[in-house]
Formats: C-alpha cells, structure tokens, sequence
C-alpha cells in the first residue's frame, strides 16, 4: 500500500488552460492531485497527528480542508493565553509536515454570553495577527459572539427576498 501511495504521489504534473491556451508543465512538489479518489483519504490520515498536539480541552473540528479550533476557559485572559499555545502548536506541527498556514485566512471568534470587551495582544500565526470577528461563518452558517443564529436568518432572508 505505501509503495502504491508513494508511485501515486510522486512525480505527479499539472497545466493551467486559461481560455483554450495550456500552460507549460508544472511538477506537483507537495500535496495530492486535486480531484483524486485518494485525496481527501491522505489528507485526513495527515491531519490525523494534528489532535496529538492539542492542550488538553481543546476540540478540533475538520470537514474536508477547513478546521475549526475550540478552546474555551473560565476567564478572558486564560481563553487568549490558551488560544495563542494552541495555534501556536499546530502552525508548528503544520509547519514540520509541509502544510502551509496564512493568517489572512483565518479569523478568530470570541463567544459568550458576557458583553465584555475583548483586551490584550491578538492572537497570532506567527508573526502576523489573526483578525477578530463578531460574527463567524461555521460550514455556511453565521454565528454571533453569543452563539445565536440572528445573523444567519438576517442573510437568508435578505437573501430570499432579492431572490
């Protein structure tokens, strides 16, 4: 099986066709063939390793190629302390695995049910800051900071009505 995998990996091209014009050949240096059978397999049984590098209370969701981190806590400050050794701990087993992480694409989601502010540094892949949301977007539904639907039924129903 991993001499299979290995042969199906390795050595692996692709084109660009923009408007009927193909591009030169490029070799695929990392990842799977999009579109393939296997390629939602390997990926899984990559991301299999990231849940040994979790702190304890931490849940990770994954569907296909997204996840979503939970790391909940009692205070504010321990919530931010907890949540910064958690990215940091993934952006470093991605990192040793050949996974690529960008802080542009990810947004940070402070839930509960207190109004207080959010204080102290921002939370941070790397050197670069993940933005903070009030309003975050789990598999296409809206969820606000206390964890209702509000703005998921606002959308679908402006949606409804444009449509």
């Amino acid at each position: 099986m991993l001499a299979f995998i290995k042969n199906f990996l390795t050595g692996q091209t692709f084109t660009f066709l923009v408007g009927g014009t193909a591009s030169r050949e490029f070799a695929e240096e990392i990842g799977v063939p999009q579109g393939s059978a296997l390629a939602v397999t390997l990926f899984l049984v990559a991301m299999n390793e990231v849940f040994g590098v979790l702190p304890a209370n931490v849940h990770l969701f994954v569907y296909v190629d997204d996840i979503l981190l939970v790391v909940m806590g009692d205070t504010p400050g321990r919530t931010r302390i907890r949540t910064q050794a958690t990215v940091s701990a993934v952006h470093r087993w991605a990192a040793s695995i050949g996974f690529i992480m960008n802080a542009g694409k990810y947004i940070r989601g402070h839930d509960c049910q207190s109004r207080h502010q959010l204080t102290g540094p921002s939370i941070r892949l790397g050197h670069d800051p993940i933005p903070n949301r009030k309003i975050v977007r789990v598999l296409r539904v809206d969820i606000d900071r206390r964890l209702t639907f509000v703005p998921h039924f606002r959308a679908v129903k402006a949606h409804q009505a444009k449509g």
